[in-house]
């Protein structure tokens, strides 16, 4: 048969399942075909022809050694350029932030041995799971321990091989994405994480910690865009198996987060001792002394309000002596007035005791009628003006006193 691009091939039952018991094994055929006719080229993976490695495993361990190793070159690199503005404990609580409060990579930034242990472990079980991955991604085609997906066909009764997967560039793009978004924070937390273990201001075992720190992001993130490619090109025949693939193999890498979770559930106390505890003496004098900064700005803001009241007290006490003066002025005057009315009266009740007696006097003077009656009118006249006087003395008494 010959292949799409017209490149001659032999085949041959070498792939899996076989209709022999045991596969056949030809190193020379480019073509592997198993019982139900399904086939697969059989050539050298990337890592075999770049590298001279024989699968992905052995690439696995290597590529953990590279990534330790340019995390170390990184951090001694790092070292002399990092300023020294910043502070140990500054620097704590920014490595907190970076290894995420919500994971339990952070453990590995307390004082405890159990919480490194825990971590250490964490990543190792996610290792393991992932490694899995890899073991089912390897182009083994006479053995069953592969999940390799045969994507070709090539017909006993014709000379033509053909591809017959669906996937093309816009699932690797969609895979892309896809790593990008759950991956780049943790890639970029990890490189962060090794540059401020390269800070010569800290203690040892604080640069230890960070550097364990960012290798730890580092391992997982990367190892996972690994994992996910090989075992996409070695199983996915449409764009949408990559993205489906890719999403149960990224749901490995939440297990720290769903770990930390389940522990807070349980003790969340032991929980906070495995955390790295930050000294918060100085925020703690930064808060007080902004709490007292507003409390003496408000008693400032007070001792003016209390200022302007004292003043306008004054006022009106000013008003308030103005007002009893001139109250005890007019109280002088009502005093005088209601006098003068007593005088008045007593004056009116004369006149009418001497006008009694005249007119009984006048009974037994018949003669003197006229002329006593015309002086007893005149009298009377006199009495209704000075009763008139009165009243209206009274009444000017009367309203003084209301005001």
């Amino acid at each position: 048969p010959i292949l799409t691009n017209y490149d001659s091939s032999f085949v041959t039952d070498c792939g899996n399942p076989s209709d022999f018991e045991e596969s056949l094994k030809c190193e020379d055929c480019t073509m592997c075909c198993n019982a139900h006719g399904d086939c697969y080229p059989q050539k050298e993976i990337i890592v075999e022809k770049a590298l001279g490695l024989r699968d992905y495993s052995e690439f696995s361990m290597m590529f953990f050694g590279l990534i330790a190793g340019i995390s170390f070159v990184v951090a001694w690199v790092s070292g002399p350029c990092i300023p020294d503005a910043s502070t140990p404990e500054e620097d704590k609580k920014y490595a907190l932030n970076t290894m995420g409060n919500d994971s339990v990579y952070q453990f590995i930034l307390g004082e405890r041995a159990v919480g490194w242990l825990i971590s250490v472990l964490t990543v190792g079980l996610q290792l393991i799971l992932l490694f899995i991955f890899v073991l089912g991604g390897e182009i083994e085609l006479s053995e069953g321990s592969s999940d390799l997906v045969y994507t070709w066909q090539c017909p006993r009764d014709e000379v033509m091989c053909s591809y017959t997967g669906d996937l093309d560039w816009k699932g690797w793009v969609a895979f892309a994405i896809l790593m990008g978004f759950h991956l780049l924070e943790d890639i970029i937390n990890g490189f962060k994480m090794t540059v401020l273990s390269g800070n010569r201001n800290n203690t040892r075992g604080d640069r230890i910690k960070f550097f364990c720190g960012g290798a730890l992001l580092n391992f997982v993130s990367l190892f996972t865009v690994f994992v996910s490619a090989i075992y996409n090109g070695a199983i996915a025949t449409s764009n949408t198996e990559v993205i489906v693939n890719s999403v149960i193999i990224l749901f490995i890498i939440d297990g720290d987060e769903q770990l930390y979770s389940i522990l807070g559930l349980i003790n969340s106390k032991w929980v906070a001792g495995m955390c790295l505890s930050l000294d918060t003496k100085d925020e703690s004098n930064e808060e007080m002394n902004s709490h007292n900064s507003k409390l003496e700005a408000k008693v400032n803001s007070l001792a003016t309000e209390v200022e302007k009241l004292q003043g306008q007290l004054e006022d009106k006490d000013e008003r308030y002596k103005d007002l009893s003066g001139s109250s005890s002025k007019l109280q002088a005057k009502v005093k005088n007035l209601e006098a003068d009315v007593k005088n008045l009266l007593e004056q009116m009740n004369g006149m009418r005791e001497m006008m009694w007696e005249k007119e009984t006097t006048s009974v037994s003077q018949a003669q003197d009628r006229n002329l006593s009656n015309a002086s007893i009118e005149s009298e009377q006249l006199s009495f209704d003006t000075v009763f008139t006087s009165t009243e209206a003395i009274g009444l000017h008494a009367s309203d003084e006193k209301e005001e």
